[in-house]
């Protein structure tokens, strides 16, 4: 119990040792705190203090006194991994991302999101007028190459002539899909400050605009983490304005974690907590997401897990 409570010491080590990069500097060998106090410009005494405390806790070796290695843990924080848990450790701890946690008992009274509490203005209008954070939050999406490839491995894209990645951030989605279908016209919807961070690629079309209002013509959609940072009401409204734009015989793809209906361990169940914190959305069971789809007038036809705790659900317009 004593090490569940004091671990928001352990999220914030790990910030810190996140944003000065120390994964990085020592991924050729082993340096001395006062190295590194001076590649990173700080306190080396403060320093020797936080890289002693994680190597305590096996996240850092102290190979010699005051000389510091990494170990298998801290490798997954380099920044060169495709799968770098770097982003994770930096929004975790960014301090709006913080300051938010600190306001969870106000959402458990209210049901209101805690970063609009504590920050006077919601998450993804802080990520609009904070280019760093929506950088570090943009990075965390990154990292979901590996679940990325399992979609398009599971789901078959191959009868859409025009497949639509709704809320698509970066693209990595998008452009997995088009490699898999070089016939498919694909596409990236998203806002214009996110759709400025998506690297050009001949093969994905970028096209602007707020899912809230309408979404581009398509014969597929695809809705990767985006109904999860809603409420019920905005969560119907992408979906039913998915379903009007949507060709005859198009199929819309919501993938999401589910959480289990019974008491088994889920990843989803503590996520959603975080969810309720940041935007006042939620991870949903297989039942609430079938009633999603149905207020939104789209006809649930399956549910394909596929790893990671994910399922992809596939729902096309009611006759």
């Amino acid at each position: 119990m004593l090490r569940l409570l004091s671990g928001y010491w352990s999220s914030q080590c790990l910030y810190v040792m996140a944003e000065l990069r120390i994964a990085d500097l020592l991924a050729d060998g082993p340096k001395t705190a006062d190295v590194l106090a001076e590649e990173t410009q700080c306190h080396a005494g403060s320093l020797f203090r936080l890289l002693r405390a994680l190597a305590c806790t096996g996240i850092l070796r102290e190979v010699e006194p005051s000389r510091f290695a990494l170990t298998p843990l801290s490798e997954t924080l380099r920044s060169d991994r495709l799968d770098s848990l770097g982003p994770v450790a930096r929004l975790g701890g960014h301090p709006l991302h913080w300051q938010a946690w600190g306001q969870l008992l106000n959402s458990v009274r209210t049901g209101h999101a805690a970063f609009d509490t504590a920050n006077g203005k919601g998450f993804f209008g802080n990520l609009a007028d904070d280019p760093e954070m929506s950088a570090v939050f943009q990075g965390v999406q990154q990292r979901l190459s590996v679940l990325d490839r399992a979609v398009v491995a599971t789901v078959d894209l191959g009868l859409f002539d025009r497949i639509v990645d709704v809320g698509g951030g970066t693209g990595a989605l998008a452009r997995e899909i088009a490699s898999a279908y070089p016939r498919a016209s694909v596409a990236v919807f998203d806002l214009d400050h996110v759709l400025a961070t998506v690297p050009a690629d001949a093969r994905v079309d970028l096209v602007p605009g707020d899912f809230f209002e309408c979404v581009p013509p398509g014969a597929a959609y695809i809705l990767k983490f985006v109904l999860h940072d809603w409420d019920d009401d905005r969560a119907v409204r992408i979906l039913r304005n998915c379903g009007d734009a949507m060709a005859q015989d198009g199929r819309v793809f919501v993938i999401e974690a589910v959480v289990p209906d019974d008491d088994a361990p889920s990843a989803a169940k503590t996520h959603d907590i975080n969810m309720l914190v940041l935007t006042g959305g939620r991870e949903r069971t297989l039942g609430e997401y079938r009633s999603l789809l149905s207020a939104a007038g789209l006809d649930f036809l399956h549910a394909t897990p596929v790893g990671f705790d994910v399922s992809v659900l596939v729902a096309k317009t009611s006759p």
